[in-house]
């Protein structure tokens, strides 16, 4: 733990409690935080290990997964997107994508999408059997948005879109993609320019295939 200010020496010392005691209750390997006030990190901490095995202890400034805040900062550069009169959260997802892998994604806007209503199936749902084998497998990465359509282009929907709510992490890659079109930039240049760079989160990056390392959380399952 490390206190910034002097004047959360106490309240740092009650907040590393705390995660200690939420980490066990959870069984979580580690956990790390940060509280910011007006711009100024007055106090950072982590408990735990960030590797189990080599019982190396997990530090603040360790990089760790973030799986689905993936979803937050993807709406952040829609809602700028939307903003600048770039793409229309209700127009046809083919406005956008001048090709449709599948025929069903017709009537799917990017509303339905960012709010988990298109139809889309999650991981276990999805009965395009190639693609979850490969989602489930999670040792593949693609340099193109596009490219990761594959894992569900053949899925059949759950429901008419729109009409119903099912959390779906392939609703957000398929938004993804739809954004990356609109925007005249692949996905992962688009997130920078509109999201990290201006919050200067430049210790946000890609995952690399092997999390392993001194600055490094290793990723359990």
């Amino acid at each position: 733990s490390e206190v910034l200010n002097a004047r959360y020496t106490e309240a740092g010392r009650e907040a590393l409690n705390a995660m200690v005691h939420h980490r066990a209750e959870i069984g979580a390997p580690a956990m790390s935080a940060a509280v910011a006030i007006q711009g100024e990190v007055i106090w950072q901490g982590a408990v735990g290990y960030a590797d189990i095995l080599d019982q190396r202890e997990a530090s603040p400034n360790m990089i760790v997964r973030i799986g689905s805040t993936s979803k937050a900062i993807t709406a952040t550069a829609l809602a700028r997107l939307v903003q600048r009169g770039d793409i229309d959260l209700d127009a046809p997802i083919e406005t956008y994508l001048s090709e449709l892998p599948n025929e069903m994604w017709a009537s799917i806007t990017p509303r339905m999408l960012a709010s988990h209503m298109s139809g889309l199936p999650h991981y276990g749902d999805n009965d395009d059997f190639d693609g979850l084998l490969v989602s489930l497998r999670m040792n593949k990465s693609y340099r193109d948005i596009r490219d990761a359509l594959r894992q569900f282009d053949e899925s059949t929907l759950l429901f008419t879109p729109g009409s119903e709510f099912e959390y779906s992490s392939n609703g957000t890659v398929l938004l993804g993609a739809v954004m990356s079109e609109a925007a005249g930039k692949p996905y992962r240049e688009l997130i920078y320019d509109e999201v990290l760079s201006p919050a200067e989160a430049f210790s946000t990056i890609v995952a690399p295939k092997r999390m392993h390392g001194a600055n490094f959380g290793v990723p359990y399952y």
